[in-house]
């Protein structure tokens, strides 16, 4: 039983690990966002940095893509395990599932913002 009793509490402790570290780099990106948004600058050095570090953000994403499919993954094996002591599945699944909602929120802002910059850059003398 304490074998058992030590998986389960490690596997719970995995997820919860990366679920913190998830949510926390999601909300510094939110911070970012609304720092780093079009300011109405439109100096072409100004808009060439933005593109940039939208550019690394979005390789960035792609590697956080990996980690929220491990938490998602994850979270539904421990909400579905018929072993005993129960956890709060209900919890599991909706923490899984806030992350999941913010992840693709950010991409999108990001999304939007590459394209407003990639687009406006050519216009720019």
């Amino acid at each position: 039983m304490g074998g058992h009793l030590s998986g389960l509490l490690e596997r719970y402790q995995q997820y919860q690990d990366e679920a913190v570290s998830l949510h926390t780099w999601l909300s510094t990106q939110e911070q970012n966002q609304s720092i780093a948004g079009p300011s109405g600058e439109t100096d072409t050095q100004t808009l060439q940095n933005t593109l940039r570090a939208v550019q690394l953000l979005q390789d960035e994403l792609a590697e956080r893509s990996v980690q929220l499919e491990k938490v998602r993954r994850s979270g539904r094996e421990l909400a579905n395990t018929q072993e005993s002591p129960t956890l709060r599945a209900a919890e599991i699944i909706s923490t899984a599932g806030t992350l999941a909602h913010n992840y693709v929120y950010c991409s999108a802002v990001h999304n939007l913002l590459y394209y407003y910059i990639f687009h406006t850059l050519p216009h720019i003398n």
